[in-house]
């Protein structure tokens, strides 16, 4: 099972939820909270976006060269 992470603004789930209507993989989003609230920091839907967008998900730069079609 998942780990339990909240956040200040949302449930977590909610991110995910929203990140992946955006078309996010849910195993990318939660990769990304899952690193984010290992290393200490502040898990909130932006600061997950901005890495996902930059091909910090779960598939890292093989996920982000597909994006891009390479």
């Amino acid at each position: 099972a998942a780990p339990q992470v909240s956040t200040s603004k949302m449930p977590v789930d909610k991110v995910v939820d929203d990140l992946a209507a955006m078309g996010f993989g849910r195993d990318d989003v939660r990769a990304v909270i899952k690193r984010l609230a290992e290393s200490g920091q502040s898990v909130d839907l932006n600061v997950v976006l901005d890495k996902l967008m930059n091909g910090e998900g779960a598939g890292g730069a093989a996920q982000r060269n597909r994006w891009f079609g390479r």
